[in-house]
């Protein structure tokens, strides 16, 4: 094959969508607790978020109805240091707050590995690919037919989906439509 050049937002979205394929499958097949099949979903989403994050970052897409938008991992950061100061507790900086919410991405990807790693492999592909989802819908403002299903699947443990979209499996209406 000839030297090419590739999009950013292309890779992202092949990246996302095979992790995609893996975790419905997986989920949806008799090894659902099994968490090999989850260690490519981790890696691709996150890979996927990524590069998602980085172009949301630097893109127009960041201003949105007179606000800047904030890419998944932001929003989860500033929801969690806002939590921690409603709880009067002096709860993690934001740095803490990334370097746990990247564990298993990180862990999973760099070498030398630094001793056995405890992570719940199911979780922290769901919560990868919430985050990558997230920012593919910011940047686009659709969602493919994985990224619907993956969301009807979570709707009923996420308030904040359940709210911005009754319809998801329909299609009708995305992760942001509502709030």
């Amino acid at each position: 094959m000839a030297r090419q050049t590739h999009d950013a937002r292309r890779i992202a979205l092949v990246q996302l969508e095979a992790a995609l394929q893996l975790y419905l499958d997986r989920v949806e097949g008799p090894d659902q607790d099994d968490a090999d099949g989850y260690y490519p979903v981790i890696t691709l989403a996150g890979a996927a978020e990524e590069i998602l994050a980085g172009v949301l970052d630097s893109s127009m897409a960041r201003v949105r109805e007179g606000r800047r938008e904030k890419n998944a991992l932001e929003d989860l950061t500033r929801t969690a240091i806002a939590v921690g100061e409603r709880l009067d507790d002096d709860g993690l900086s934001k740095e803490e707050i990334v370097a746990r919410a990247n564990y298993a991405r990180n862990r999973l990807k760099h070498w030398p590995p630094r001793g056995p790693m405890t992570f719940d492999a199911k979780e922290e592909a769901t919560d990868l690919l919430d985050r990558a989802v997230e920012n593919y819908y910011k940047l686009t403002s659709d969602l493919t037919d994985p990224m619907r299903r993956f969301q009807a699947m979570h709707v009923e443990d996420n308030v904040q989906m359940r709210k911005a979209g009754r319809n998801l499996a329909g299609g009708q209406r995305g992760l942001r439509d509502s709030t």
